[in-house]
């Protein structure tokens, strides 16, 4: 319910295959609460703010069935870590409200692929490995973050739907053969 456990000094918690709401604010404010964890099967929705200024919460491990929120996280100011069951392209569409540089482990596959050059192509893995395969030249790419402008962002900075890729970006692989990259193909991806 509503505040249900608002306040305690839990640690840590673990929420079981057979929830199927955590209410709105249930867990906000449990300062000593490091660790959340479920099962991989637990197909719960956590209700808004739920663990909202858990300050001390350090990791999050979420199952691929999970639904949010608006604000679950918010002021979760320690939180490192998140590792989510399903894949990058649902991570997206959680639109989670977690932090930009919270380390992302998404267990179900990435967040996306597809061409950068005549003969290269991309692939953005789920544990935020972007690697560039083939041979040739990358394209060229714009600087800018606005997908409705004219021209081509890199793939990985801006999705076609205009969400931002870059904050998931962690590693960058470039294999041999790639004989030109490309104009501001990486400059926004900060968590290199």
């Amino acid at each position: 319910g509503t505040m249900a456990f608002a306040g305690c000094q839990m640690e840590e918690l673990c929420l079981p295959r057979n929830l199927k709401t955590v209410g709105v604010e249930a867990f906000t404010g449990c300062a000593e609460l490091k660790y959340l964890d479920m099962d991989k099967n637990c197909a719960v929705t956590l209700g808004d703010m739920s663990f909202k200024l858990c300050t001390a919460l350090e990791a999050v491990h979420l199952s691929a069935n999970i639904k949010l929120g608006e604000g679950v996280f918010a002021g979760c100011s320690n939180l490192e870590e998140v590792l989510f069951e399903g894949s990058g392209k649902q991570w997206l569409s959680l639109r989670s409200g977690i932090d930009e540089g919270v380390a992302l482990e998404c267990r179900g596959g990435g967040f996306g692929s597809g061409k950068c050059g005549d003969n290269l192509t991309w692939e953005l893995d789920g544990s935020g490995l972007l690697t560039i395969s083939g041979t040739g030249a990358m394209y060229d790419y714009q600087d800018t973050l606005d997908a409705t402008k004219e021209g081509k962002n890199s793939p990985w900075t801006v999705a076609a739907d205009g969400t931002y890729l870059f904050w998931y970006v962690y590693e960058i692989k470039i294999n041999y053969g790639v004989t030109h990259i490309g104009d501001t193909a990486f400059k926004y991806c900060l968590f290199v």
